[in-house]
């Protein structure tokens, strides 16, 4: 079983893009859209990872759409796994959208919550999933576009005030 997570703070552009995200996903099992109002990307997360009943746990944001493949193709037994993400992604880290299954959930843990809003959580996590020395693959079968180049929450919230805050958090925790 595969379970979708979607953080999602309502606003009109969010909502429609929201929209298309939902209509493009094909082959979840369970859609839980956890609704961020002011409570941060990481905790949003969390309570996804905590309600999902799959064996696998798709995390996408909100402005994220499928455009190619079937996401019953994105999960990997051995690890997470990242499709190809357009406009090409910084790296292919689980970012924007990836899948990891239920085990790795177990071992690593979600998001760490100190992170308020957005940003440095996702490279936090990507540090504790090296540290255990699982793998991330990157899957070609799947494509998923990050509407406008991503970031549409953060840029309504404020995202440099949390993007310094965060870099911060990380910095004291990572270095």
């Amino acid at each position: 079983m595969i379970s979708l997570i979607v953080p999602h703070m309502p606003f009109e552009e969010s909502d429609k893009a929201l929209e298309e995200l939902l209509s493009s996903v094909v082959g979840v099992d369970e859609k839980l859209i956890i609704v961020n109002d002011g409570i941060g990307y990481a905790k949003a997360v969390n309570i996804g990872f905590k309600l999902a009943r799959g064996d696998y746990f798709i995390v996408s944001n909100n402005d994220c759409k499928l455009i190619d493949g079937t996401l019953r193709s994105l999960p990997d037994e051995l690890g997470v796994s990242v499709p190809l993400i357009t406009p090409e992604a910084r790296d292919n880290n689980p970012r924007c959208f990836f899948c990891l299954p239920r085990w790795v959930y177990e071992k690593v843990g979600g998001f760490d919550e100190d992170f308020e809003g957005g940003y440095w959580e996702d490279d936090d996590f990507i540090n504790r999933l090296n540290e255990n020395r699982i793998p991330i693959s990157l899957n070609h079968r799947i494509e998923v576009e990050h509407l406008n180049g991503g970031g549409l929450t953060m840029k309504k919230i404020g995202e440099q005030e949390h993007f310094d805050k965060n870099k911060e958090i990380y910095d004291k925790k990572w270095s």
